[in-house]
């Protein structure tokens, strides 16, 4: 299709609430303009340029009314361009369909000079369109799904970063693994799975097949890798608060972290691609333990965000000290970390913080207090609250003692000077 077919007879402009116009076009230049910082230094000769994107393009469009009554159908025109709110719709006569934001408009009213037409001159931006929002649930069943991707890349890292034809790598990897399994068995992580039997049973079933295929003879690192990463996602579905869960597999990822083997040889890079994976393991576990289970309070929700934005910058620190220490290296014998794993892990992370952040403000507020006087608990429940039990009929009463663990005398009288919590 050559430039002639595409070309139209008319511009068609359809407003936000309509009516559509048609005018015939002249010519115009269409300008685009780029967005630059320029840095100029004393004593340095020329100019630093830092590229920062463009703008929107404008569209100058000369607009030419004819008929009849082409002065009216111009007059509305222009009612309609400054009263209506919005972009319009222009089929541009040489470009197509555009959706364009109205800026200027000025209507050239000359019946003596030109009796058969109006000439009307608008300019244009094209604007940066708005993304649809997701909706909360498509939110979480994107961390789950951009988790399983995250895993994916760290399992497919792992496979290429060892040789298994080199035994001293493959005896690297099999003594890193050894510890991440250690790691976990002594960690907080595994005490929370723990406490669910069905659970648990999930846990050391995946543990059991995770340690037999270290040993595997090859050793079978897809295996191990998909089995630890089961073995870790399992204590993220029991029925317990956030705030735990994220802080054992904080402190999971920060014992696998201090295990973080040294040295520039290739057991070192074999041991970081190791740690790369399990690492990346307890960061998307994390990820999916959000998704699982919403926090209870804004305090909870900010708290979330900022703990695993630390775990994602002391993971990347921790392996790029391997990465550093290989650098001396032949090409094949150093170790990367920004590999497609990392991405994958920041973009996880990215939906899950704003997964947390669309979901913040219709949580509750942690409301604390000291007691200037003596006060039940009943009747701190019934005034903060406004009643004994909520909407669905759970004891208010229950919850207050739970969140401010009462135990003996206090749940029937708290003493001046107690600080207590209530969730408003």
């Amino acid at each position: 299709m050559n430039w002639q077919s595409r070309l139209r007879a008319q511009v068609t402009l359809t407003p936000p609430q309509g009516p559509a116009f048609t005018a015939n076009w002249r010519a115009n230049d269409i300008e685009g303009t780029k967005l630059i910082g320029e840095f100029t230094y004393p004593l340095d000769v020329g100019t630093v340029a830092q590229d920062l994107g463009a703008a929107g393009r404008r569209f100058p469009l000369t607009l030419i009314f004819e008929g009849d009554d082409h002065d009216l159908t111009a007059w509305n025109f222009q009612l309609a361009f400054l009263s209506q709110t919005g972009t319009w719709t222009v089929v541009h006569p040489v470009y197509g369909s555009l959706t364009l934001q109205g800026l200027t408009i000025t209507l050239k009213a000359d019946p003596t000079e030109s009796a058969n037409e109006t000439v009307v001159e608008t300019t244009w931006l094209e604007p940066k369109l708005a993304q649809a929002l997701a909706s909360t649930g498509e939110l979480a069943s994107s961390i789950q799904s951009q988790a399983a991707d995250a895993n994916a890349a760290s399992a497919s890292a792992l496979e290429a970063g060892i040789n298994a034809a080199d035994p001293s790598q493959i005896s690297a990897a099999i003594s890193q693994g050894q510890n991440g399994l250690s790691a976990f068995s002594i960690s907080s992580l595994a005490a929370l799975a723990g406490q669910a039997a069905d659970v648990w049973n999930a846990v050391f079933t995946a543990y059991d097949t995770a340690q037999s295929a270290l040993y595997a003879t090859p050793m079978d690192l897809a295996t191990f890798i998909s089995q630890f990463q089961t073995m870790l996602a399992l204590p993220g579905t029991i029925v317990i608060d956030l705030t735990s869960k994220i802080t054992a597999f904080t402190a999971l990822a920060t014992t696998l972290i201090a295990q973080i083997a040294g040295g520039s040889d290739a057991t070192a890079v074999a041991a970081g691609y190791t740690s790369e994976a399990m690492l990346t393991a307890s960061l998307v576990a994390a990820c999916e333990a959000v998704a699982m289970t919403q926090p209870a309070t804004r305090d909870e929700a900010v708290q979330a965000i900022a703990t695993l934005n630390a775990m994602f910058s002391a993971l990347t620190a921790g392996l790029d000290v391997v990465m550093l220490a290989t650098l001396g290296n032949a090409i094949n014998g150093q170790y990367f970390s920004q590999t497609n794993t990392y991405t994958s892990l920041a973009r996880l992370l990215g939906t899950t913080v704003q997964y947390l952040l669309s979901i913040i403000f219709d949580l509750k507020i942690a409301k604390r207090f000291t007691l200037k006087t003596n006060r039940a608990p009943i009747e701190i429940v019934i005034t903060e609250y406004g009643a004994e039990y909520d909407s669905a009929g759970n004891s208010l009463l229950d919850q207050f003692i739970a969140a401010n663990a009462l135990i003996g005398y206090d749940v029937l009288l708290l003493r001046p000077g107690r600080e207590v919590v209530v969730y408003v």
